[in-house]
């Protein structure tokens, strides 16, 4: 899973690593893949686990004890959680939800994006 890092100091660490390695080729290659991720459109999904419908999952230990087929359900849903984590892009965000927006935000960075119906809406320092 990656940081969620700017372009410049990406490069900046690219930088350091040609610094050891000498290869350059690899360290294009590496700018060049960045670039590519940062242009993608930000989807929910790239910061914390979603069903293949872009719908945010709770953790599994959300799920109470006295759910109905308690049993049954959590392990596939453990599954499911799991695989959707695997698909997370950029760590140590968390999310919320308020009125129909979807709120990313990431403590550490200070930073909250918002979206509405699985789109794009915003981004604010907190």
């Amino acid at each position: 899973m990656n940081k969620l890092i700017s372009m410049i100091d990406y490069v900046g660490e690219v930088q350091k690593y040609l610094e050891e390695s000498n290869n350059y080729k690899r360290g294009c290659e590496l700018m060049i893949a960045h670039a590519e991720l940062l242009s993608l459109p930000i989807r929910v999904e790239m910061f914390v686990p979603c069903d293949d419908d872009g719908n945010v999952l709770k953790s599994p230990d959300c799920i109470p004890k006295s759910f109905p087929d308690y049993n049954i359900i959590l392990p596939e849903y453990k599954k499911l959680y799991e695989e959707a984590k695997n698909r997370v892009l950029f760590e140590g965000f968390e999310v919320y939800e308020n009125y129909g927006v979807t709120f990313i935000r990431n403590l550490d960075k200070e930073l909250t994006i918002f979206f509405q119906k699985e789109t794009f809406y915003g981004m604010a320092e907190t």
